[in-house]
């Protein structure tokens, strides 16, 4: 098991291939060269913040939790809403200014079910920074210098970092689904769990052959959640509440946990709690 709390983590700004100002806490994120690879960060996005129309070959969630977060014209994450964004699907422009705010939200970038991997946020950085020396990133978009021997001069930012990085060209995965799916958990009925007083289940989506299973868990004060383990690592994120876990360790609003796969644990709520959990595609290891 992984414990991140929100308090430990400092927030850290990266070189990336959009425009205006985004930072991250990385609470917790996998091996690097992992089909299961994963980040799982708190984003702060600007009002400056712009990215265009993209893709990208992994499997991303999205939470927004203070302020509204922009994915497209018109389209915007509300706040306790959940947005999940299949690999090989379109979306944007991003336009934080639609907003007119800043926005604060729970991000987890994974390899998707096609095993294409996820590039990790410190290999975005270092890619981004070496592409820099050899052109410019303007918009969102990489604009390689005449004088390189880059084949193609213009192309999305992450594609050409990817490219750089990896040493080939990016092939996206065929998209399983035609557009980003948005998911408000208010609307569905908890279902208490047998066993489990004071505990109830939000089942809100299955995803792709994979099974990337998406839920709200719900703990009324003093409850006791048994989590069993799942058959791919899970990833646990706090909504609201505190309390303690079965290794002796506290938790509070926006704590981040890993379970590795068949990894059991318990979690015991001081206050009315509730946790957002991720399954993770189950994938065989390189």
């Amino acid at each position: 098991m992984k414990l991140a709390n929100y308090a430990d983590v400092p927030w850290r700004f990266f070189a990336n291939p959009r425009q205006g100002r985004i930072e991250f806490k990385t609470m917790l994120s996998g091996t690097d060269g992992d089909p299961n690879n994963y980040a799982l960060v708190i984003s702060r996005t600007e009002a400056d913040f712009a990215s265009p129309r993209h893709r990208h070959n992994f499997d991303q969630i999205r939470m927004s939790l203070e302020n509204a977060t922009n994915i497209g014209p018109k389209l915007n994450i509300a706040p306790g809403d959940i947005g999940y964004f299949p690999e090989g699907g379109h979306y944007g422009p991003q336009n934080q200014a639609e907003v007119g705010s800043s926005s604060l939200g729970l991000v987890i970038q994974f390899g998707g079910a096609s095993g294409s991997g996820y590039m990790s946020m410190d290999q975005m950085e270092r890619g981004a920074l070496e592409l820099a020396k050899q052109g410019t990133f303007e918009g969102g978009v990489y604009r390689a210098a005449p004088e390189s021997a880059a084949k193609r001069r213009n192309r999305d930012g992450y594609e050409a970092i990817w490219s750089h990085v990896n040493g080939r060209d990016l092939q996206y995965p065929k998209p399983r689904y035609a557009a980003p799916v948005f998911v408000h958990p208010p609307a569905y009925d908890g279902i208490e769990l047998a066993g489990q007083p004071g505990v109830r289940l939000r089942h809100l989506a299955s995803f792709t052959e994979r099974h990337i299973v998406l839920q709200t868990v719900e703990l009324a004060a003093g409850a006791v959640w048994r989590h069993p383990g799942n058959d791919a690592p899970t990833l646990l994120f706090a909504l609201s509440g505190g309390g303690r876990l079965s290794s002796g360790e506290s938790w509070a609003p926006w704590s981040a946990i890993e379970l590795a796969a068949h990894e059991a644990l318990s979690i015991t709520a001081d206050a009315e709690s509730a946790w957002f959990v991720l399954t993770l595609p189950a994938l065989a290891r390189a």
